[in-house]
């Protein structure tokens, strides 16, 4: 599972510093707007995902793709859709701008990941969310440190850059969406032509 890495701002050194030894103690539980805005995350992706798997069906009709293996993850659908675009013509697609669409779906993906698989409280007294992970590769990378003997480890992240987040994939997500109509029409199946 693709997740951030370690991104730490003085706001989030702040908060650590003022971490006590009983972490949990510093927790309160998410109020209903972190709820949603984690939901709204997850979903925006759930969205893309779909769009994206709508995309490769139409790029391996088309022969722009062979067709792929049943189940892909995330992070291949990209990869079959960025293959497929790049054999597209200039006078059919705008080659540089869905390249980096997609590529910016994919890298804040990272995010999507955090929030859907690891167990989120509000820190108390601030605008952030400690997440918690008995991963230790996970925590590698989002931390800096592995998992800590008998201990759950955990990062911090600003709400502001989550409502950020949302409020920047919005029009990915409306883009993908529009894309996925404008391929079906330009890339019919073979057999239906």
């Amino acid at each position: 599972m693709a997740i951030p890495p370690h991104y730490p701002n003085e706001q989030i050194r702040e908060i650590e510093r003022e971490l006590k030894d009983d972490i949990f103690s510093c927790t309160e539980n998410l109020r209903p707007e972190d709820f949603q805005l984690i939901g709204a995350l997850v979903q925006m992706y759930n969205f893309i995902e779909f769009n994206l798997r709508r995309s490769i069906e139409i790029f391996a009709h088309a022969g722009l793709i062979p067709f792929p293996k049943p189940a892909l993850r995330m992070a291949e659908l990209v990869n079959k859709a960025k293959s497929a675009i790049e054999k597209m013509g200039a006078e059919n697609e705008n080659i540089a701008d869905s390249l980096a669409r997609l590529n910016e779906i994919e890298l804040r993906r990272e995010f999507r990941n955090l929030l859907a698989h690891w167990a989120a409280k509000r820190v108390i007294g601030k605008d952030a969310l400690i997440l918690f992970s008995q991963d230790s590769k996970d925590l590698q990378r989002a931390t800096g440190k592995g998992l800590e003997k008998d201990f759950s480890g955990y990062c911090i992240i600003n709400l502001a850059d989550i409502r950020g987040l949302v409020t920047h994939l919005t029009s990915y997500e409306r883009w993908i969406a529009e894309k996925v109509s404008i391929w079906h029409a330009k890339y019919p199946p073979r057999d239906a032509t």
